[in-house]
């Protein structure tokens, strides 16, 4: 059980006073036997938690992985959330623009995201995979 502290009805409407049951992405994936190819995160601040509950998704089942940072990473470093994708054999690459309709650009790791990683996303996937595999 967990405790989550500042929810409203969007998040979540079951618990009234929030406890909460909580488990691994990997746990979930294994019991319900699904094992998801691309995966989009966006947990506003919970990105290292979610990431380091899903090791074995991440080494062995996803190809592609979007993450948004925020600027509160719960005790994690954007430095930290890079080093578990890397660790899983992912690519790791600023998605810039993510947000406008014009689409963005695929960039190297900068000095500027490190510094600064505040509503940016993060695109990692297997050196073998290109965007474009994504829709076809």
């Amino acid at each position: 059980m967990a405790y989550m502290e500042g929810f409203d009805e969007r998040v979540i409407h079951e618990v009234g006073d929030g406890n909460i049951q909580v488990v691994t992405f990997d746990r979930f994936c294994a019991k319900e036997n699904i094992w998801p190819d691309i995966i989009k995160i966006d947990v506003h601040g919970a990105e290292g938690k979610v990431l380091a509950g899903m090791s074995d998704t991440l080494k062995n089942k996803v190809s592609h992985l979007f993450c948004e940072t925020h600027s509160d990473l719960l005790g994690y470093t954007i430095r930290g959330i890079i080093q578990i994708l890397e660790a899983a054999g992912l690519e790791v690459f600023e998605f810039t623009k993510h947000r406008e309709l014009s689409g963005g650009k695929l960039l190297p790791i900068s000095s500027d995201l490190l510094s600064n990683h505040d509503d940016r996303m993060l695109y990692a996937r297997r050196k073998d995979k290109k965007v474009g595999d994504i829709v076809s």
